[in-house]
């Protein structure tokens, strides 16, 4: 009977010790947890019906619904759950001769950094703004494209302390071509945008 007890101890024991050092072992920071879904997941394709292009965004975000939209040709795909990470896509009229003619004033208007500039393209990032007033903790990173008088642009809105774990919504971003090949709008649309370059 003591050797029984004593069994029986040291089994409830083992097991209390299993079970701590599993807890220990499946807890995980939020940061890593997140890095792990975004880098598992699976990518959807959105393909815009007016403007033709597309953008490939993770399946875990959620689109917004398109009565939502401001402007014709934008879409929003949104994750929130503890923190708020959107993927946005743009259409606005395009006033320059080229892509590189077009920067400086889009940078200026942003509060951006050039980061990369290709033949009809650019990268641009810096802290997020709102109405010109800075929005404290959050950044930006977008891609502009120019196509048939449009700058087409991509561009995630993300926590500053979670730049690390999305590294991939980066990179998606940095390959993101709007057009597998590039056909001329079936319909003629005039575009009255928010931006206005030549201010």
């Amino acid at each position: 009977m003591k050797y029984s007890f004593i069994t029986i101890f040291m089994v409830i024991i083992s097991l209390i010790y299993i079970g701590f050092v599993s807890s220990e072992r499946e807890y995980k920071p939020f940061e890593e947890v997140l890095e792990k879904i975004i880098n598992t997941s699976h990518l959807k394709t959105y393909n815009d019906s007016l403007f033709g292009y597309e953008a490939k965004y993770p399946d875990f975000f959620e689109k917004e619904p398109d009565s939502l939209r401001e402007y014709p040709g934008d879409a929003k795909f949104s994750f929130s759950n503890v923190i708020q990470i959107d993927l946005e896509t743009t259409v606005s009229r395009n006033w320059s001769a080229n892509a590189r003619s077009g920067i400086d004033s889009i940078a200026r208007k942003l509060h951006a950094k050039v980061k990369t500039i290709d033949k009809d393209s650019f990268i641009l990032t810096g802290q997020l703004y709102e109405n010109d007033n800075a929005t404290e903790g959050y950044s930006f990173y977008s891609k502009y494209v120019a196509k048939d008088k449009l700058w087409l642009a991509y561009s995630v809105y993300y926590p500053d302390t979670y730049k690390r774990p999305i590294k991939r919504l980066f990179d998606i971003i940095d390959h993101w071509k709007p057009y597998k090949e590039f056909n001329p709008l079936k319909k003629k649309f005039i575009l009255n945008r928010r931006y206005s370059w030549d201010d």
